[in-house]
């Protein structure tokens, strides 16, 4: 189990991240769980946009969530998934019109 563990890590591994964002991804059977995190100063006027988008045999899916900044823990989302889908996440801090923080992956589903 620990080996598994390791090789979703890896393979979730954010491709870009910036600031004080960060996504927390969970796997299990047919199923990822990402979680958007920011763990920057709390300050008024912060809103999040967190995209997940997933492409593969069953079709395409795209969900997003957005708001203000409240707390560190942003928004969950959670997509089916099969191996050889496409899976990019991405997740956006912004003051205004303002980047603050952001992270993102871009990933494709294996076993």
């Amino acid at each position: 189990m620990g080996l598994w563990l390791l090789a979703v890590l890896a393979a979730f591994a954010p491709e870009a991240a910036s600031g004080d964002a960060r996504l927390v991804v969970e796997r299990s059977p047919g199923e990822v769980r990402v979680t958007g995190v920011y763990d920057g100063p709390a300050r008024d006027g912060l809103t999040y946009r967190l995209t997940v988008e997933k492409e593969g045999a069953s079709g395409r899916s795209r969900s997003a969530q957005s708001g203000a900044v409240r707390g560190d823990t942003l928004s969950t989302s959670a997509v089916a998934v099969a191996p050889g889908d496409r899976l990019v996440v991405e997740l956006r801090i912004e003051e205004g019109a303002r980047l603050v923080a952001a992270d993102a992956l871009d990933t494709r589903i294996e076993r």
